[in-house]
């Protein structure tokens, strides 16, 4: 009896002990990445990943809901659009970006960041327009809606029609300096041709990061009320508007999640 078990412990002893020796290496490599893990919260490894309560697929979206916190008094997020005017009370303090326009003191910074970053990639980002006055916008509405109604169509039609090109007086975010009209020094017509330009679809790609948002998307005129403008960008934040480009959201659609 004792020979066969030696004979045991001879033939299977090695593997046992190999097995023992890889078994307790895994132990001991697991909880070293367990604590990597815990020391690293910005690593993106989620331990409790799969781990889903009831109460999560329960609640679904409903719970990411919650997340979105959206301050509709915050400045930066003014909902300017033919339905809400600037408010009367409205203050603005102005910063120069050259060529006699100016913009709203607080998106001066991410605004000539964002433009300088992409002009030393090798574009051409030209600011067409910027701030305007109520008496400025009242000229170009005028002006549009004399073009409208030199086609034929009656005033009343030729101003709704102005409406979806060029902001009435008051309800233009222009007026609130908070946007922008984009363009390149080699192409300065604002028109559907600017959204082909290399400086349109880096702007489409990297607004956010400096907290800004393409204004009026296409396909999103029966929302926003105005025509598809590859050249209007308007900031928001950081955080909204990244949340807004990723969704393919309209800042109306987005404003109404905090309802």
């Amino acid at each position: 009896m004792r020979k066969r078990k030696q004979n045991y412990l001879k033939r299977y002893g090695p593997t046992v002990f190999a097995v023992l020796l890889i078994a307790v290496f895994l132990i001991f490599l697991t909880k070293l990445l367990l604590s990597w893990i815990n020391n690293n919260p910005d690593s993106g490894v989620d331990v409790n990943a799969g781990a889903t309560s009831d109460n999560a697929a329960v609640s679904g979206d409903a719970g990411e809901s919650d997340e979105l916190v959206i301050d509709t008094d915050a400045w930066n997020l003014i909902l300017i659009n033919s339905s809400n005017p600037l408010p009367d009370d409205y203050e603005i303090q102005l910063a120069s970006i050259g060529d006699d326009k100016y913009v709203n003191n607080n998106i001066y910074a991410p605004l000539t960041a964002m433009l300088e970053d992409g002009n030393a990639e090798g574009l051409q980002l030209l600011v067409c327009a910027a701030y305007r006055s109520v008496e400025y916008q009242e000229d170009l509405f005028s002006k549009q809606v004399a073009k409208w109604a030199d086609t034929g169509l009656a005033e009343e039609d030729a101003v709704s029609a102005a409406m979806t090109v060029v902001a009435y007086p008051g309800y233009s975010e222009h007026n609130a300096g908070l946007s922008v009209d984009i363009c390149a020094e080699y192409y300065q017509q604002l028109d559907d041709g600017f959204g082909e330009t290399d400086e349109a679809i880096w702007l489409l790609e990297h607004c956010a990061e400096y907290g800004f948002i393409l204004r009026y998307p296409s396909k999103k005129s029966d929302i926003t009320g105005i025509i598809y403008e590859p050249w209007h960008f308007r900031y928001v934040g950081v955080e909204a508007a990244t949340y807004i480009m990723e969704n393919g959201l309209c800042l109306e659609e987005y404003l109404a999640l905090a309802e």
